[in-house]
């Protein structure tokens, strides 16, 4: 139905959930939100799919769910965030050059202007998003940019921060490919320095972030970006010393903590190295862990065992 509207049915639509009616009633406005938010996501979702891909939006459309998504990326909720973050990256794909290129600088101005957590987690989603869904080819010029900026933020101490920028920095390894390989040594610089800050620890930080640190996961989010990173470098691992003992590092160390969430995505990384570099990994000491696993009460660990 989206691309067949008319761009003034779509802005009416759109205006229509921000109706001044809605203030007398923060519950009401907050589920409008949401629900719109949420809904254009899964429109797009099929306005990108195969099938209709050779539909393309108008300027007028364009603008309105443009202007909507952006209100909605410096939310609070990451719920929205996460919904609007998802529609820039399916409308850059949707788009021309133009629209791609001024929503990246939107998105770099918003960082820079604006130091609350929420916005620049915000962006750094849309920026991962609008990678992931342009493609390599299309937005292999951004990604310099993009690294760069998502680099800069994963150094904030806000939990929300680093968490939702090193998430979006997985996307942007996953989504490049071996494109990404001139930029895996500072990446691997970059969270080798992470995982020595106290900022970033579980435990680290400020009382008011460190209440918060236990919806954000940041070292499983590290564990699944070494692994992105091992996926570009495959069998050139074993042609670099420097960069194969740093990974084996950093996953022995992760490999070792007490929380299982974070074992889990260590051991995953230890099979992809186990494709790659199989000398290099310690057989005993691993075959030792995993039967300790098995014993485990806890069924994410024998679960990952299993499999």
């Amino acid at each position: 139905i989206l691309p067949l509207s008319s761009g003034r049915k779509v802005s009416e639509v759109l205006d229509s959930t921000r109706s001044a009616k809605f203030e007398k009633n923060s519950g009401r406005k907050a589920a409008v939100s949401v629900n719109s938010t949420i809904a254009i996501a899964f429109a797009l979702r099929i306005a990108t799919t195969l099938h209709s891909r050779g539909s393309r939006i108008s300027l007028h459309q364009l603008k309105a769910l443009r202007i909507n998504s952006q209100d909605a990326l410096i939310s609070g909720d990451h719920v929205l965030r996460l919904a609007s973050s998802e529609t820039l990256g399916r409308l850059a794909s949707l788009s021309g050059t133009n629209f791609l290129t001024s929503q990246v600088k939107m998105l770099v101005d918003q960082v820079v202007n604006n130091r609350d957590p929420y916005a620049r987690a915000g962006c750094a989603l849309a920026f991962g998003s609008i990678y992931t869904h342009v493609g390599g080819i299309a937005a292999g010029p951004l990604l310099k940019t993009t690294i760069n900026v998502l680099m800069s933020l994963g150094n904030d101490p806000h939990p929300v921060v680093h968490f939702w920028v090193l998430s979006a920095l997985a996307q942007v390894v996953n989504a490049a490919s071996l494109a990404y390989a001139p930029f895996v040594s500072s990446t691997l610089g970059m969270l080798f320095n992470i995982y020595l800050l106290k900022t970033h620890e579980p435990d680290g930080g400020t009382v008011t972030n460190t209440n918060i640190k236990g919806n954000y996961p940041v070292y499983q989010v590290v564990c699944q970006l070494i692994d992105a990173v091992v996926a570009v470098l495959g069998p050139d691992i074993k042609e670099s010393a420097r960069t194969r003992n740093l990974v084996l590092n950093l996953v022995h160390e992760f490999a070792t903590e007490l929380d299982e969430g974070i074992c889990v995505e260590a051991i995953k990384c230890i099979q992809h190295l186990l494709m790659f570099t199989p000398d290099h990994v310690d057989i005993s000491d691993l075959v030792n862990q995993l039967r300790a696993h098995l014993a485990s009460p806890r069924r994410p660990l024998k679960l990952l065992d299993i499999v």
